[in-house]
């Protein structure tokens, strides 16, 4: 599987360097983290997630008192984006500065498990598909949003279907 993945990325990766290039590096706020999303033709790119992700546990103390517990976990993610509506904005008059669309995306996430004793929701390797958009603004603010399904694979928790879904907020570096 490995093999798989190391080969798919080197061929985006070659395939990507004769075009032209619209990489994007972009700094998170609302899961604190970086981004590095990387053009490999026309419409497709391959985004690189690290940051922190934010889950919650919820312990009964006593009968009318719960105890809130906000984690912190350290979050791996990367997708295979199709951005399919680039023409179309385009013809709308519509902007697609620095890979604002919707797309469809192949995901895939590895949550690390937080250092403590409550077992995070978000433990383990999840692969599924998604559903996004993202809007990009001159001022290199950035908005982006993706929803859909996945199979989550876990020591900690049973193994089952999934939700996926992921808001950011954050700045592109650069040019």
């Amino acid at each position: 599987m490995k093999k798989y993945i190391f080969l798919i990325v080197c061929i985006s990766y070659i395939s990507g360097y004769t075009q032209e290039k619209k990489n994007l590096f972009k700094i998170n706020i609302l899961t604190p983290g970086f981004t590095f999303e990387h053009h490999l033709n026309k419409n497709n790119t391959f985004n690189l997630d690290a940051n922190l992700s934010v889950g919650f546990s919820v312990k009964n103390t006593t009968i009318n008192s719960h105890n809130l517990t906000i984690i912190f976990g350290p979050l791996l993610r990367g997708q295979y984006r199709h951005y399919y509506n680039f023409d179309k904005r385009l013809t709308k008059g519509k902007s697609i500065y620095k890979n604002s669309g919707e797309y469809l995306a192949l995901n895939s996430s590895y949550y690390i498990k937080p250092n403590n004793k409550y077992i995070n929701v978000l433990d383990g390797f999840t692969l599924g598909g998604v559903w996004g958009f993202q809007k990009t603004y001159k001022c290199n603010l950035n908005l982006g949003a993706n929803v859909g399904l996945g199979y989550n694979f876990s020591k900690s928790i049973k193994q089952d279907v999934v939700p996926i879904i992921n808001f950011t907020l954050g700045w592109v570096i650069g040019k």
